[in-house]
């Protein structure tokens, strides 16, 4: 078995050693007879680039480790969707254990194994219920009448009307409609067709 432990704390200022984490967790891989590597970051938990843990999770995705250790939870995440972003997402589908000394969490054992599907179970029901939640909002906004999507474009109809009769030719009268207009009211021919089509000014096109 090779092991992967990793320690992290805020600063180095404040009293806070890394040792304090690594020295029980070396402990535990000696007398389980295990190999290890250590990785470490001096750095908050709330930032999205951990040097440490960015090259701990390369050596993970080469499944280089049978379980990957850590002091606390918080160490390693420091929220429930981290945390089963790393356990969840990247640990199980290579078949790494995750083990955390001081609390009680340990995917070795058949109840870490349930605590582990858990993990799973609730990391799915967070996604499903945030997409039933986008569902339901866009279905009450359109019962409402309120327009999904892009914002329409402001479009002067009477303005391209003219400018076809005057042109007789879609593109030709795009360009005229299009002339000392800023490019966000700007029309695109199909779009244009499609107005007079609805218009009644051309015919429908049958497919």
């Amino acid at each position: 078995m090779k092991a992967a432990l990793y320690a992290r704390v805020s600063t180095l200022d404040k009293g806070q050693d890394p040792e304090l984490q690594l020295r029980p967790m070396r402990e535990y891989c000696k007398r389980m007879g295990w190999e290890f590597d250590e990785y470490v970051d001096h750095i908050s938990g709330t930032k999205e680039k951990r040097p440490g843990l960015d090259k701990l999770m390369a050596k993970i995705k080469l499944r280089e480790y049978d379980v990957l250790i850590v002091w606390k939870l918080d160490r390693l995440a420091r929220s429930m969707k981290q945390l089963i972003d790393i356990v969840h997402g990247e640990l199980r589908p290579r078949n790494i254990d995750f083990k955390c000394l001081t609390q009680d969490f340990d995917t070795g054992t058949s109840t870490g194994k349930l605590l582990f599907n858990v993990l799973g179970a609730l990391g799915e029901f967070e996604h499903d219920l945030h997409r039933e939640r986008i569902t339901e909002g866009m279905a009450l906004a359109k019962l409402k009448g309120k327009r999904l999507g892009r914002k329409q474009k402001e479009i002067d109809t009477q303005r391209l009307l003219d400018a076809y009769e005057k042109h007789r030719g879609i593109r030709p009268a795009v360009t005229a409609y299009n002339q000392g207009l800023p490019k966000d009211k700007q029309l695109n021919p199909g779009t244009a067709h499609g107005i007079l089509e609805r218009r009644g000014v051309l015919k429908r096109s049958k497919n």
